[in-house]
């Protein structure tokens, strides 16, 4: 479970996103990240009960994404990010890399989510081929009202162009 003072460190991050502040408050960040190890863990332990492809004996430190912005292609600046994410690949059967499970803990921002990020070519053929294999059964489950409902209408959204 993510702790208060997890998300009060985030809060502050987010007003004062600068080194000096930083480094003045690392243990903060030190305690916090430290409790987002432990959410990794039991999401790592829960999710190989019921998915085979996911390794239990995954180190959970290697699934906590780094809080260190890369700027140098970015309008902002500011040096860390506003969030924890959590990434937990799953074992790979095939070309590219492996589908993952994504959580992500911001005040007020928390989500989570899953598939496959930038997947190469190939991948990306055998996702597609099978999102045509079954059409009828993708259309129906969001074209269910309670499915718009939650997530909106996806035929009235931007479409792919490639």
């Amino acid at each position: 479970m993510i702790k208060k003072e997890t998300l009060d460190f985030l809060k502050d991050l987010t007003h004062n996103n600068n080194r000096d502040w930083f480094m003045a408050n690392k243990h903060r960040h030190d305690t916090a990240r430290e409790n987002v190890i432990e959410l990794a863990a039991a999401i790592v332990k829960a999710l190989a009960k019921t998915d085979p492809d996911v390794n239990q004996d995954i180190d959970p430190k290697k699934c906590v994404l780094r809080i260190y912005r890369d700027v140098r292609f970015s309008l902002d600046k500011t040096p860390y990010k506003r969030n924890f994410g959590i990434s937990i690949v799953r074992q790979n059967k095939g070309a590219g890399r492996g589908s993952e499970y994504y959580i992500h803990v911001e005040p007020g921002k928390t989500f989570v989510a899953g598939g496959n990020w930038m997947p190469e070519a190939p991948q990306l053929k055998a996702i597609r081929q099978e999102i045509d294999y079954n059409a009828a059964e993708l259309k129906e489950i969001v074209d269910d009202a309670d499915f718009v409902k939650l997530f909106g209408n996806f035929r009235e959204q931007e479409k792919l162009k490639t």
